[in-house]
């Protein structure tokens, strides 16, 4: 009978690592965005988000801590450009025309990593990545800890997104590439200061199934491809936070320590 179980075991796990490395399909779960600001040009501050019948908040969010670029098409200026309405380029910071910055620039063309984190790591939805239509970027995207299920907000619901997990520095599991068919309504506009009226935004979950990966991860490579078609998307991103493996093992070890307990005191004297 052993024998049969471990071979039934090992079926099960055969099955299903073949089942992590086949290609997604139809990626991604709805979520509903709880935020408070209703101005598409203000601050609109996330308060959490609901899936299924699970609401996680703010302070269970994990946000981007690093971000190193790999790939940024460089902004080339043309007589009579300003700041703003110059649209060669891939990646820039951008924020609501009246929203608050995480730092006193904003709007930079050819930001750095550090600009790059600054604004997808604030709680304010109104601080994103904005991607010219016809430019690529690769960057490597760190969390601030270990997170499972990924969640993207997209300003224009209408670009090309491509997202895969990392292990490291290599890339591992499915690449997903989210585009106008993937996003849905996620309940507010933004009017940021590289367009001229609000557009509303949209949201897609994506869990660890969908990455192809069976374990919690740090980072992400998120880009976009001109090349191929993709559409540049204007984004912003946070994820999950999962427990640290420490405060998981003290929780392991209290649990023991009241079954111990409990099992001396059952013990006859």
């Amino acid at each position: 009978m052993k024998t049969k179980l471990v071979s039934r075991l090992s079926i099960v796990a055969t099955m299903s690592l073949m089942a992590l490395q086949a290609p997604a399909q139809a990626a991604g779960f709805n979520f509903t965005t709880q935020f408070t600001g209703n101005d598409p040009k203000g601050d609109i501050w996330l308060n959490g988000v609901q899936y299924g019948n699970k609401t996680v908040k703010a302070t269970d969010l994990a946000f981007v801590k690093t971000v190193s670029i790999l790939q940024n098409t460089p902004i080339v200026a043309k007589s009579g450009d300003t700041v703003n309405n110059n649209n060669t380029g891939a990646a820039s910071t951008d924020k609501g025309d009246k929203a608050s910055a995480p730092m006193a620039t904003s709007g930079v063309k050819n930001p750095t990593g550090t600009e790059v984190a600054a604004f997808l790591g604030t709680k304010n939805l109104n601080n994103i990545i904005d991607t010219e239509d016809a430019g690529s970027f690769k960057m490597n995207v760190s969390f601030s800890q270990a997170v499972s299920n990924i969640f993207l907000w997209e300003r224009g619901m209408n670009s090309t997104l491509r997202i895969q997990a990392l292990n490291g520095t290599q890339t591992v599991g499915n690449l997903l590439v989210l585009n106008s068919a993937n996003w849905g309504y996620a309940g507010y506009s933004i009017d940021t200061t590289e367009i001229t009226g609000a557009q509303k935004v949209g949201s897609i979950g994506i869990s660890l199934a969908d990455l192809g990966v069976s374990q919690a991860i740090t980072a992400l490579q998120i880009s976009t491809d001109g090349s191929k078609g993709d559409k540049g998307p204007d984004f912003k991103v946070a994820a999950e936070a999962v427990p640290e493996p420490f405060t998981m093992t003290g929780l392991a070890l209290g649990i023991g320590g009241l079954i111990a307990a409990r099992r001396r005191q059952n013990q006859p004297g």
